[in-house]
């Protein structure tokens, strides 16, 4: 892989999902933007000094390459946005992929977040709470090459 510093390689390959630069997600209705590196564009008063870590899902929306239908990241079958799987009809193959997330975790109930990856508004979710081990941990049983960090003060990637 032929990655610049801050980037996750990006291939249709489980091993390389998603291309990373930056992270955007909504946390209490104001829109926020994670850099590796930098400080938070946006309202950092809902993350400050509290540790997120933000998963790809895969170059489609997906943890391991294949999407669903529609590239859906809930397995609801429909385009929500809501990676928690709590509204529409189930798709068996993203919540297969979500159930495998989930499972990675070091609490399976942990309230899931959108998130869209830039480069190629690819779809990922974050976690709050994560010390840096366990994200490395849940990205390693994921086959996740890297994941965006924040410590509370700044967002890193982790390999």
């Amino acid at each position: 892989m032929t990655d610049a510093p801050d980037n996750v390689g990006r291939s249709a390959s489980p091993a390389a999902a998603g291309s990373l630069l930056r992270a955007t997600l909504e946390i209490d209705g104001a829109t926020l933007t994670l850099l590796p590196r930098r400080a938070p564009v946006g309202n950092s008063g809902p993350i400050r000094g509290r540790p997120l870590t933000v998963f790809p899902l895969g170059v489609d929306g997906s943890l391991d390459g294949t999407g669903g239908a529609d590239g859906d990241p809930d397995g609801t079958g429909g385009a929500d946005g809501n990676p928690d799987g709590s509204s529409g009809t189930s798709g068996t193959g993203d919540v297969a992929r979500l159930a495998r997330l989930r499972a990675a975790l070091p609490w399976p109930d942990v309230a899931l977040l959108p998130a869209v990856l830039q480069p190629g508004d690819a779809v990922g979710v974050a976690v709050f709470d994560l010390s840096p081990d366990e994200a490395v941990a849940a990205a390693r049983a994921l086959v996740l090459p890297r994941v965006l960090h924040w410590d509370g003060r700044r967002a890193h990637l982790l390999p």
